[in-house]
């Protein structure tokens, strides 16, 4: 009867083998590494996109909700009856934007609306919301500040009549629009354009 020889492994072909192994394993690593490393990444400009997105849309809503209470310069001449701003409820340059808005909410029997100061402007590259319950502030009363945006190296308002200003003027309609410029560290030129409600062209 013939016996049966069982051969093994070599010492040699356990080590190739082993290094083999070892290598898979260590180009395993660095993908998955490198994946995830991509994975935080993407994450991380996805939240800087949502919260960018979040700002923009908190300012558009404020400005398409601005309450427009212009100044009649003469009631008695058609030629001069013209809505002219009232810079004590509407103030705006290239830094700062400043107007009174409608707020909406839900009353008991209706929906009520009152009206909410507004400003925005730039501190310390932070882009800050300020708003207080009431119209007419008193210097020492103090505002809710809230922050909307980091990392803001430039801020720019401009206000449409027939052309793009930077100010707006006492003997000027309100604007038809308002443009906001940005500029941060992840973004270069990021331009809003509102239009406001209820402005005749």
């Amino acid at each position: 009867m013939l016996a049966v020889q069982q051969r093994g492994f070599t010492l040699l072909e356990l080590m190739i083998a082993i290094s083999i192994t070892a290598v898979i394993g260590i180009i395993s690593a660095t993908m998955l590494s490198g994946t995830i490393a991509n994975h935080v990444q993407v994450m991380a400009e996805e939240k800087k996109l949502l919260t960018l997105e979040r700002a923009l849309h908190i300012i558009r809503s404020d400005i398409e909700q601005i309450a427009l209470r212009p100044v009649i310069q003469d009631i008695f001449h058609t030629d001069t009856f013209v809505p002219y701003i009232d810079k004590n409820h509407f103030k705006g340059d290239a830094s700062l934007l400043e107007f009174s808005r409608y707020h909406r909410y839900p009353g008991s029997s209706r929906i009520e609306q009152k009206l909410v100061r507004v400003r925005y402007l730039l501190e310390n590259r932070q882009l800050f919301r300020e708003s207080i319950n009431t119209d007419f502030p008193s210097p020492n009363q103090v505002w809710q500040k809230q922050l909307i945006l980091t990392g803001v190296n430039q801020l720019d308002f401009a206000y449409f009549f027939d052309r793009w200003e930077s100010f707006l003027a006492n003997d000027k309609k309100y604007p038809l629009a308002i443009r906001l410029t940005l500029q941060t560290d992840n973004w270069q030129n990021i331009a809003l354009i509102t239009r406001l409600s209820g402005i005749d062209q």
